[in-house]
C-alpha cells in the first residue's frame, strides 16, 4: 500500500472510463462538504452521470460530468441536467444548469456554428473561460 501512494496519478494518462471515475470522486468529495451525498449512475444512458442528494433538504439534482471543459449538447435539452467539469487552472469544480446554458448561448454567434447547429453539440477550451456562462456558473474550491 505504501508503495502505490508514494506518486500521484496523471490524469492524462487514464483511460476515458477511468478518468469519469476519477472526475465522479473529485466531485463527489467536494459536494460531500456542502452536504451532498452523490451517488454513481452506472446506466447513464439518459445523460446523468451521477445523483447528488442534499442530506438535510433531501434535494436532488442530476449531474452529467465533462471532464475539463464546459459543454452543452442538444440531447442534454429538456432533462433537467446540471453540467459538471474541473477547471484545473482554479483547482475548482464548476456546475451550471444545462438549459439555461443553452438559452445563453443560443443568444449568441456561436450558436450558427456547426458544431452546434449541425452536430448538435459545443464545448469550450478548457484553457478559456466562457464569459457567457460565468453569470450562472458556481464554483466550488477543491481543497
Amino acid at each position: 500500500m505504501e508503495n502505490l501512494l508514494k506518486n500521484q496519478i496523471d490524469y492524462d494518462n487514464l483511460g476515458a472510463k477511468e478518468q469519469e471515475a476519477y472526475n465522479y470522486t473529485k466531485v463527489a468529495s467536494v459536494l460531500a462538504d456542502y452536504g451532498f451525498h452523490c451517488m454513481y449512475n452506472h446506466v447513464d444512458r439518459h445523460g446523468a452521470d451521477l445523483i447528488a442528494i442534499h442530506t438535510q433538504s433531501g434535494s436532488s439534482f442530476s449531474l452529467q460530468l465533462k471532464g475539463s471543459r464546459p459543454t452543452i449538447a442538444k440531447k442534454y435539452i429538456g432533462k433537467k441536467l446540471w453540467i459538471v467539469y474541473t477547471d484545473r487552472a482554479s483547482n475548482e469544480i464548476c456546475l451550471y444548469d444545462h438549459d439555461k446554458a443553452v438559452s445563453l448561448f443560443e443568444a449568441t454567434d456561436r450558436a450558427m456554428t456547426e458544431s452546434w447547429a449541425g452536430n448538435g453539440q459545443y464545448s469550450f477550451s478548457p484553457t478559456k473561460r466562457p464569459s457567457v456562462f460565468e453569470e450562472i456558473t458556481i464554483r466550488l474550491k477543491i481543497k
